[in-house]
């Protein structure tokens, strides 16, 4: 076997193995879906399909699909950041924030963070659920009768574009932020969405991300970045029940770590899985499958509904549940 090849295996074996210690922590947790729930997190969910009440839990929280393809639920915590992306010149984080919904509490997310090279953006939800957009610590702003906001910053070495726009076709009011290899959209669901209990939503943010190429040493970690990983199997391999790289369509995370391997103090914070801005020489092995770019990543903090437009392979996060 070549060192590539054992070094997949390796990883695969690894996925693999904590994805079952992950279950078996969920299924531990069966029959408490009832039980005590604090601000923003549902403490005693069990798994979907052990919970006692024949109902997955966490309606309320993120759901994402990621690179390879397969959608899941993060549960997170209330406050806390999230790394979502991370390679050497990108960092991409999202904050949490609690939902009351009709049956228990959930978490949407409030805000994100794209870091390249030297520049910093942050996306974020004001009190008054507008969004705030700021660029290296300095807010940008629209004058009156502006509907739409172009920066292009000086990159060395690279190419970046921020691009703000009140009344995106579709979507509202958007964010799309730019480089040579990643493509992060980020947009406001307004509050007054209903679910199914009949309990108005708070104002939430989205996101759609796009992997326009292959990052440096073909290598991506965090949350949704570690899923681009899982892509470079191939797709007859992630849907073979035999193979070890195979998950079962449960709506679960099963991440090289449990979800707080994944916080970080600050949305541009070093994360225990994070490589933004190492020397790495680790390269997976790809499958004779030739991937087509772009990629997509999303997230939603709302119902997984189809993409707004053509996408090869989508990764996504964001709010499980049904709105009426």
């Amino acid at each position: 076997m070549s060192p590539h090849r054992a070094l997949l295996s390796a990883f695969l074996v690894a996925l693999v193995a904590n994805a079952a210690a992950q279950e078996n922590n969920r299924g531990s947790n069966g029959g408490n879906n009832g039980g005590n729930r604090d601000e923003g997190h549902d403490g005693n969910r069990g798994h979907g399909r052990h919970n006692g009440n024949g109902k997955a839990g966490g309606r309320g929280d993120p759901i994402m699909t990621g690179f390879d393809g397969r959608s899941f639920e993060i549960i997170g915590q209330a406050g806390a950041i999230y790394s979502l992306i991370s390679e050497k010149h990108h960092k991409v984080s999202t904050k949490l924030k609690v939902g009351v919904m009709w049956d228990h509490n959930g978490t949407y997310m409030e805000g994100f963070g794209f870091q390249y090279r030297n520049q910093r953006v942050q996306v974020e939800l004001t009190p008054t659920n507008e969004l705030a957009v700021t660029m290296n610590g300095e807010l940008l702003t629209m004058t009156k009768g502006e509907t739409e906001l172009e920066m292009v910053p000086y990159v060395p070495a690279g190419e970046l574009l921020v691009l703000w726009q009140l009344h995106r076709e579709g979507l509202g009011n958007t964010v799309e932020i730019t480089t040579d290899l990643l493509q992060l959209t980020v947009w406001l669901t307004p509050a007054g969405t209903v679910d199914e209990g009949g309990v108005e939503q708070p104002a939430y943010l989205n996101f759609d991300a796009a992997l326009l190429g292959r990052p440096s040493n073909n290598e991506m970690e965090g949350i949704i970045g570690e899923t681009y990983n899982r892509m470079l199997v191939g797709a007859d391999a992630l849907s073979d029940p035999a193979s070890p790289a195979y998950l079962p369509d449960d709506m679960q995370f099963y991440g090289q770590g449990a979800e707080a391997t994944y916080a970080v103090a600050a949305y541009f914070g070093e994360g225990a899985t994070s490589v933004s801005g190492k020397e790495r020489r680790r390269v997976l092995i790809e499958s004779n499958m030739h991937s087509a770019f772009p990629v997509h990543a999303m997230g939603r903090g709302g119902k997984l509904e189809p993409a707004r437009r053509p996408i090869v392979q989508h990764a996504s996060g964001g709010r499980k549940g049904r709105f009426l």
